[in-house]
């Protein structure tokens, strides 16, 4: 049964005011039914707006939330201060760079994916944020050029460096230290489809540096193993900079099988007693 304009504003006003409760996850898949191919701009719940497509599963849960991935969101809150520097690698359409820009004096957007792009440009126009730094290259271990596989229209910020059965293009590819050596960083967020430990063997010098700054890192053992690394190579890789580790979200079986199992979530690497926040 369709229901108009009115309708929707009002459940989605129920969806993003009220705890949520058991039977509420009906309203949801009834209002995802009716709402998952449009385009729209919507205000999230921080205050900012954003062009979305619901076509893909973050940006509708944006539209029906008003929010993204909670956990992480946390931690950018609970760290960041007027005069930090935040850094998003894996920017998609740009929930979290507009979050940090509220609070922060400068955020450094790190996306080559251009459909991503083009979505994260529209909604940093769309906010007049005056302060964050888009840069469409790839984050690896070296300068290069490498092949960037497309994901579907339901996960666009899927696309990777890992081979895909989708539209392929090449991106450039440079590290974390060449691009950022001498700027002081707060804070930065990694999520980028299992490439993260090319970013952060790219990312020595500013990782090593008595100022080095708190790390947010998915973890997601099977795009980790697809690209040829691992978790374990991955925390060693941290601990070696002198980091510890907190897992800040709730584990999730990330595969379709049972055969193997993998896991994802996301943890926040620190020095001294920076994690008890």
């Amino acid at each position: 049964m369709p229901i108009n304009n009115i309708g929707v504003n009002l459940l989605l006003l129920y969806m993003r005011r009220f705890p949520l409760e058991a039977g509420k996850w009906r309203f949801s898949q009834w209002l995802n039914e009716r709402t998952h191919k449009i385009e729209t701009v919507a205000r999230t719940s921080y205050g900012f707006l954003m062009h979305l497509n619901t076509r893909d599963f973050i940006q509708h849960t944006i539209f029906v939330t008003g929010r993204w991935d909670d956990d992480v969101g946390r931690v950018i809150l609970s760290r960041l201060k007027t005069d930090d520097v935040f850094v998003d690698i894996g920017a998609n359409v740009g929930y979290f760079s507009l979050l940090a820009s509220q609070i922060c004096s400068k955020v450094i957007s790190f996306e080559p994916n251009p459909t991503c792009l083009a979505q994260l440009n529209r909604n940093i126009e769309i906010n007049k944020r005056q302060n964050i730094d888009v840069r469409p290259v790839g984050l690896a271990d070296k300068r290069g050029i490498a092949e960037f596989h497309v994901a579907n229209a339901s996960n666009i910020g899927g696309g990777s460096l890992r081979e895909g059965s989708g539209e392929k293009f090449s991106v450039h590819l440079d590290t974390l230290d060449s691009q950022l050596s001498a700027q002081p960083i707060r804070l930065i967020k990694i999520d980028i489809e299992g490439a993260e430990v090319l970013a952060l063997k790219g990312a020595s010098a500013i990782l090593s540096r008595p100022d080095a700054p708190d790390v947010i890192c998915e973890i997601s053992e099977n795009t980790l193993q697809q690209l040829g690394s691992s978790k374990e190579e991955l925390f060693r890789l941290m601990s070696s900079h002198g980091y510890k580790n907190k897992i800040i979200s709730p584990i999730r079986k990330s595969n379709l099988t049972d055969e193997v199992p993998f896991f994802q979530y996301d943890a926040l690497f620190y020095k001294d007693g920076a994690g008890q926040n």
